[in-house]
């Protein structure tokens, strides 16, 4: 079965054949294929293997429709950050601060990594990278809210609404979509996040107890599940935290539902230390946080990136790093940020003929 899954085209041929005559068979060779297109994110192989068993439904027997919930959930896990798969071909790995946030993985203290930097120091990049070629793949349940995305006035008036796309994403990844019931509650108010689909609808009166009925559900819902580990991302925190007030209702809603659910982990990522920012709550993150500034990419680091870009001249490489190089300012070291190196190593691979002497020429690199 597993060399006949090698062979996708065959595959989707033979195996709506085994369904109807060995249904033993028809699982070993949809699991060896299905995890074979999941390796290589094939997601349209991983959606056509479904479709074949989905096709003859009223014919499986218990193990493929075992087979199939398994499969139809970790494709929706893969769906759901593939465009953040696609945005990290060319990210570089950086092992501070992924080590750094492992240990809030996998430890037993802090449960809250939160990362910070100025722009264009690679923190979504970096996040986007975890989630969708680390944590996803390893069958880790996840979900990001970008607050970019979100409308702040919706935040401020229903602070736990931040909570509704988070839930939603994993509600997509869990056995069964048991979160269903849960995400319910706040359906009526969702569209207010959304600024396009919002436009001229009046938003509900505020009610703190829904709020706190959310969490309930959810950490009764997720406790059920057995997900193991399960990783929230809130990312661009920078413009939600310039009210104190509304951020801290909405890390208490994170903070009840991690004291019901104690294998959840939460990253808060943006510009600022939310410690200065939201001076409530240092005393909180103090104990149970992993803070982590990420700096920019040191000489050997910027070296390394443009090896993996695929930049082969040293000179040309030499040229780049020293264009984008920037002293230390505010305590932070002095080195490349990682935007600006981006930008120059797309100028580079962009053109066959260009030199060393053409980087040092152009303007001051920046956005």
């Amino acid at each position: 079965a597993y060399q006949e899954a090698r062979r996708p085209g065959d595959t989707l041929t033979r195996l709506p054949h085994l369904v109807a005559g060995d249904q033993q068979r028809a699982r070993a060779l949809f699991e060896a294929a299905f995890a074979e297109a999941d390796a290589a994110f094939d997601l349209p192989t991983c959606f056509a293997l479904l479709g074949v068993l989905d096709a003859h439904g009223g014919q499986l027997g218990p193990g493929l429709q075992e087979a199939r919930r398994e499969a139809r959930r970790r494709y929706r896990s893969r769906a759901l950050f593939a465009d953040a798969y696609c945005r990290t071909g060319t990210f570089h790995r950086r092992e501070d601060v992924y080590r750094a946030f492992r240990e809030v993985l996998d430890g037993d203290g802090p449960w809250i990594f939160h990362l910070h930097a100025t722009g264009g120091m690679g923190k979504t990049m970096f996040l986007r990278w975890l989630l969708a070629r680390e944590l996803v793949p390893a069958g880790v349940a996840c979900a990001r809210v970008d607050f970019d995305e979100l409308r702040l006035d919706a935040v401020r008036s229903h602070p736990w609404l931040a909570l509704a796309p988070l839930l939603q994403q994993l509600d997509e990844q869990s056995p069964g979509q048991n979160l269903a019931g849960t995400t319910s509650l706040v359906e009526p108010y969702v569209h207010l996040l959304r600024p396009v689909d919002a436009a001229g609808k009046e938003a509900p009166p505020p009610d703190e107890a829904l709020g706190d009925e959310l969490v309930m559900q959810a950490g009764r819902a997720l406790q059920g599940l057995g997900l193991g580990r399960i990783v929230l991302v809130l990312d661009t925190l920078e413009v939600v935290t310039v009210f104190p007030d509304t951020f801290a209702r909405i890390f208490d809603c994170l903070r009840r539902l991690h004291a019901r659910v104690p294998a959840l982990r939460v990253v808060l990522a943006g510009r600022y230390d939310i410690r200065r920012r939201v001076p409530g709550l240092a005393p909180a993150l103090a104990t149970e946080a992993r803070v982590f500034e990420l700096s920019r990419f040191a000489p050997d680091q910027a070296e390394d990136y443009l090896v993996a870009r695929g930049i082969a001249d040293p000179a040309l490489r030499a040229a780049i790093v020293d264009k984008v190089a920037e002293p230390a300012d505010e305590g932070g070291r002095a080195g490349c940020n990682p935007f600006k190196l981006a930008l120059l190593a797309d100028l580079a691979l962009g053109s066959e003929a260009i030199t060393p002497a053409d980087i040092r020429s152009l303007p001051s690199a920046d956005y």
